[in-house]
C-alpha cells in the first residue's frame, strides 16, 4: 500500500488531535459532575457520621505513595485524585500542543519564515533555518511542560514561604515555651498568629490534630517535616525529637534553632548583596550604556558626518 502524502495526512492528524481534546474535556467534565453529585448526596451522612472529623490527623500522606503522589503532596496537592488530574492535564497539554503545532505547520508559517531567512543578504541567516523548522515542535514541547512548570513553581513557593516564616515561628515558639506555656498550646498560638493561609499554619494544625488523636509527637513532627521536605523544618524536627528523647529543655532548643536560622538568613542576605553588582553588569552594559553613548556622542558624530560629506562633495 502506497504511503500517504504528508499533506494528505494533516486533516487526519487534526481530527485525531481534536477528538483527543474532546474526550479529555468530556472526561474532566464528567469527573467534576460526579464529584459534585457525590458530595451533595453524602454531605448529610458525612456530617452526622460518628467518625473522625475531616480536619483530623492526616500525617503520613506520603507513606506508601508513589513518586508522583509524593511530588504532588510536596507541592501542596494532597487530594487523592491529584495524580490522575495531573496525568489528564499532561495528556490534554500534549494534545493541545500537537494540534497547535499541526495548525502552524499547515498554515505555511514555517515555510514563509525559512524563505525569508534564505533571502537575507550574505547568507549568514541560513544557520537559523534548522531552528526555525524545529521551532513549532519546540513550542509544543514547552506547552506540554506547562503542568510540570506549574507544580514546580507551586512547590518552590511553598519552600520559600516556609523558609521565610521559620525564623519568626521558632522565635515565637521559644518565647512562649520559655514563658511557661506548653508546646501544643504554643503551636496553637503560633497558628493563630500566622493565619489559616500560611503553609506552616496548615501543617502545624495537622501535627497538633494528630497529636491530640494519640499519634506520638515525634511521629507527627517527623511526618510533617518529611512531607514538606524543607531543610529548615527538617533540622527543626530533628532537634525537637532529639530534645524530647534526651529530656532537654524545649525552650533552649527552640532558641538555638531560631538563632541559627536568623544567622543563616543574615548570611544569605549578605551573599545576595555581594552578588548583586555582578548581576547588574549585564543589563547595565547592554541596556544602559548604549543609550548614554548615543546621547553623549550622537550629536558630535552627526556633525562630523555632515562636515565630512560637505568636504567630499565640495559644498559648504
Amino acid at each position: 500500500m502506497a504511503a500517504l502524502d504528508p499533506v494528505a495526512q494533516r486533516p487526519l492528524l487534526f481530527a485525531v488531535s481534536a477528538g483527543g481534546l474532546l474526550l479529555v474535556t468530556l472526561y474532566l467534565r464528567h469527573t467534576r459532575r460526579r464529584r459534585r453529585v457525590t458530595s451533595l448526596l453524602f454531605r448529610e451522612a458525612t456530617s452526622t457520621a460518628a467518625a473522625a472529623p475531616t480536619n483530623g490527623p492526616t500525617v503520613g500522606l506520603t507513606a506508601g505513595a508513589g513518586a508522583l503522589r509524593r511530588w504532588l503532596i510536596r507541592a501542596g496537592m494532597t487530594d487523592p485524585e491529584a495524580p490522575s488530574r495531573f496525568v489528564l492535564l499532561m495528556l490534554g497539554a500534549a494534545l493541545t500542543s500537537a494540534f497547535l503545532a499541526l495548525m502552524l505547520d499547515a498554515s505555511g508559517f514555517t515555510d514563509t519564515a525559512v524563505e525569508w531567512l534564505e533571502g537575507v543578504p550574505g547568507g549568514f541567516a541560513t544557520i537559523f533555518i534548522p531552528v526555525m523548522r524545529a521551532a513549532t515542535w519546540l513550542v509544543a514541547v514547552l506547552v506540554v511542560m506547562l503542568p510540570v512548570v506549574r507544580v514546580r513553581r507551586q512547590r518552590q513557593r511553598r519552600v520559600d514561604e516556609v523558609e521565610r516564616d521559620m525564623p519568626t515561628v521558632l522565635s515565637l515558639l521559644a518565647s512562649l515555651v520559655e514563658s511557661g506555656m506548653g508546646f501544643d498550646a504554643a503551636v496553637q498560638r503560633v497558628e493563630q498568629a500566622l493565619g489559616q493561609e500560611r503553609v506552616l499554619a496548615v501543617e502545624f494544625g495537622r501535627m497538633r490534630s494528630a497529636t491530640m488523636a494519640g499519634v506520638p509527637r515525634a511521629t507527627a513532627i517527623r511526618s510533617v517535616a518529611q512531607e514538606l521536605d524543607v531543610p529548615s523544618l527538617l533540622a527543626f524536627s530533628s532537634a525537637l525529637i532529639h530534645a524530647e528523647s534526651q529530656g532537654a529543655s524545649l525552650g533552649s532548643t527552640l532558641r538555638r534553632q531560631a538563632t541559627d536560622l536568623w544567622a543563616r538568613r543574615r548570611e544569605e542576605a549578605i551573599q545576595r548583596a555581594q552578588v548583586l553588582p555582578t548581576k547588574l553588569a549585564f543589563p547595565l552594559v547592554i541596556c544602559f550604556l548604549p543609550g548614554v553613548f548615543v546621547w553623549t556622542f550622537g550629536p558630535a558624530v552627526a556633525e562630523f558626518v555632515r562636515l565630512a560629506g560637505s568636504a567630499l562633495t565640495g559644498q559648504p
